[in-house]
């Protein structure tokens, strides 16, 4: 792999050679069908060959390598983009009748100095989501973790008093909430954000807000959109079947509720259509007064949650009790994956999956001890009525269920897994409380092999 200075001296060279070529000849030999263009300012642009475009991707990887605490504030795509705007103006500027090693080295320092001056500059955001969380409207503004839950009116109170919306914007967004028809606006950066509320929201009762500082573009929004779906998880577990909850409980920013839809043909008789529901347009019924006297039960299971989700959100990548929060985060993530999965063997493989997070990847046995550590249950007590023990319910669920299917050697492909899946569900549901009100009471517990013992 070549060095910094290498790639950099890599690059004049083959900006020099290509100064006397048409625009045809620096695209030979490119699959790329468009010149390939970086800017310089001012609105010009320079023009270079695939080679160059791959050295300052090269460079960009290599200078990503170097600072390690970007490894959550910024994408790999992104960090490429901010390398290669910060080449073009000094490309432009660069005399290419000095030594290369020299206006090479100059390009490496002068883009460094670029992108580093970029990222402490990073603005704080505030990233908002439409989210269906609740059937019943009434529910008061509340937050787990970085996340905060408000109902549509009390959010546009929020944001009128922060200054993030105009009087007249915010008078429109109620009117449009009611159901009127709005007149048209004048082209304008505030009518550029009315439109994007609008389609952002796209009438959901609630919204999910996350702030966050320190992270780029597109990493902080998938980290602030990671935070809400978890959140959304924790809210749901208070439900007994927390997949049926959230069915409606869905960000604007995902996949929507829809009709399934299929034509079926059976020989001898007329075509059949057959249709259902996935999801729900609308959350789960809770009423203000059902929410509120939830509270003090519910405390310590968002406490912690709150917590793990942090992690998401922030760019420090070892920050106090990391140990014992990646296994509960890691953990809502599976859980949430298996909620929202439509195959029912690969739910079994997300569930086994959240257990054995909270396990630290001890297997079957791990899951046993965090079940009786957490939950008081036994291995070899009848836990159904039929006598089965929860020794035999896990070693088939993980052995059947996530060994089998992950490594390819399940004889049980295309049955009926229905039961399986809803016991997985209801075993990783319980053991994930039963761990975060067990982190929430021990706040000085740091290592997740706590959790099974």
């Amino acid at each position: 792999m070549s060095s910094k200075l290498k790639l950099g001296e890599e690059i004049l060279t083959d900006l020099a050679a290509i100064q006397d070529q048409s625009h045809r000849d620096k695209m030979l030999g490119d699959e790329f069908d468009l010149p390939r263009l970086i800017g310089v300012g001012n609105g010009r642009t320079l023009q270079v060959t695939k080679a160059i475009d791959g050295a300052i991707t090269a460079l960009a990887v290599q200078l990503k390598a170097e600072r390690p605490k970007l490894v959550k504030s910024i994408t790999s795509k992104d960090f490429v983009s901010l390398v290669r705007a910060a080449c073009g103006p000094i490309l432009a500027e660069l005399d290419l009748d000095r030594p290369f090693a020299e206006t090479g080295a100059e390009l490496v320092t002068r883009v460094e100095k670029a992108v580093d001056e970029q990222l402490a500059g990073l603005p704080r955001r505030e990233h908002a989501f439409g989210v269906t969380l609740f059937g019943d409207p009434g529910v008061a503004p509340f937050s787990i973790g970085p996340v905060r839950f408000e109902e549509w009116d009390a959010w546009l109170t929020r944001k009128r008093a922060d200054g993030g919306l105009s009087a007249i914007t915010e008078q429109r967004l109620r009117k449009a909430w009611a159901g009127k028809k709005l007149n048209k606006r004048k082209p304008s950066m505030a009518s550029v954000q009315e439109r994007n509320i609008l389609s952002a929201m796209r009438g959901a009762p609630y919204v999910a807000s996350v702030r966050i500082e320190g992270f780029a573009s597109s990493a902080g929004l998938e980290a602030a959109a990671t935070a809400v779906r978890l959140a959304v998880t924790t809210v749901a577990l208070l439900w007994p079947t927390p997949s049926r909850a959230l069915e409606g409980m869905r960000l604007r920013f995902d996949p929507s509720h829809h009709m399934e839809e299929a034509v079926t043909f059976i020989p001898g008789r007329v075509v059949a259509g057959g249709s259902r529901l996935r999801g729900t347009p609308f959350g789960p019924s809770l009423t203000p007064d059902e929410w509120a006297n939830s509270q003090a039960a519910v405390k310590p299971v968002f406490s912690a949650a709150g917590d793990a989700i942090a992690l998401l959100t922030d760019p420090d990548d070892n920050p106090p009790r990391v140990g014992i929060l990646r296994a509960l985060l890691q953990s809502l993530m599976w859980f949430y994956a298996g909620c929202r999965e439509l195959n029912d063997p690969i739910a079994i493989v997300n569930f086994t999956a959240s257990l054995d997070a909270l396990a630290s990847g001890a297997q079957g046995q791990g899951i046993l001890d965090v079940l009786k550590a957490r939950l008081g249950w036994a291995p070899d007590a009848a836990f159904y009525t039929d006598g089965t023990t929860l020794k035999q319910v896990v070693e088939k669920l993980y052995g059947e269920g996530r060994s089998q299917l992950v490594h390819g050697t399940s004889k049980r492909i295309g049955y009926d897994w229905a039961a399986e899946r809803a016991q997985a569900e209801s075993l990783a549901g319980r053991a994930l409380i039963a761990c975060l009100e067990f982190v929430a009471a021990n706040p000085n517990l740091d290592k997740a092999k706590a959790l099974r013992v």
